[in-house]
């Protein structure tokens, strides 16, 4: 068993948590962080050994003021003062209170990854506020009058994968118009 108490400190929150998931791995490997995230944990218990018969616990807080993001649909989402916190199980993992500054506006969420069934499993949240869509179109290299949007969308998988990925959610979009993005042409 690793046992952790009163740690702080810094790390790469995808590396360390792919070495007890490994069913995370891909998806974990699409989080970019220049430099650690800092981490701190009043309490955390780690299995080395499948016999082991304390399960995996434990809330870790993680921070990165600069330099985070995530890989998503070929561009990488830019993430500033991001915060949240990583619950630990042996049947899911959940990212809770996850908030962020993106694309000039604020970004709210969480998410679930079960481990529990046959399979991973996603389910989670996230909302917008302000994002600049000007910011987000040039990301795929295309330029758009300036636009704000606010917004939430639901997600949920029955495995890690974005083709397996189903969503609804509303978008409410001030100042632009959506025919300049050739996706809505």
């Amino acid at each position: 068993i690793i046992s952790l108490h009163k740690l702080k400190g810094e790390c790469y929150p995808g590396y360390a948590i792919g070495m007890y998931y490994a069913p995370l791995h891909d998806f974990l490997s699409d989080i970019v962080l220049e430099r650690p995230a800092d981490i701190e944990t009043d309490y955390c218990v780690f299995p080395i050994s499948s016999r082991c018969e304390i399960p995996m616990q434990g809330l870790i807080r993680a921070e990165a003021d600069r330099g985070a993001g995530y890989k998503f649909l070929g561009t990488t989402i830019p993430f500033r003062n991001f915060s949240g916190f990583i619950n630990i199980s042996d049947t899911d993992v959940y990212l809770d209170r996850l908030n962020a500054q993106s694309w000039g506006g604020v970004v709210n969420g969480a998410l679930r990854i079960g481990f529990s069934g046959q399979h991973t499993t996603l389910d989670g949240y996230f909302s917008a506020q302000n994002l600049n869509l000007k910011d987000i179109v040039a990301s795929y290299g295309v330029d758009f009058t300036p636009a704000t949007c606010n917004g939430f969308i639901r997600v949920q998988a029955p495995r890690p994968d974005l083709d397996a990925v189903q969503a609804y959610g509303q978008v409410h979009l001030q100042n632009g118009d959506l025919m300049e993005i050739g996706l809505f042409r």
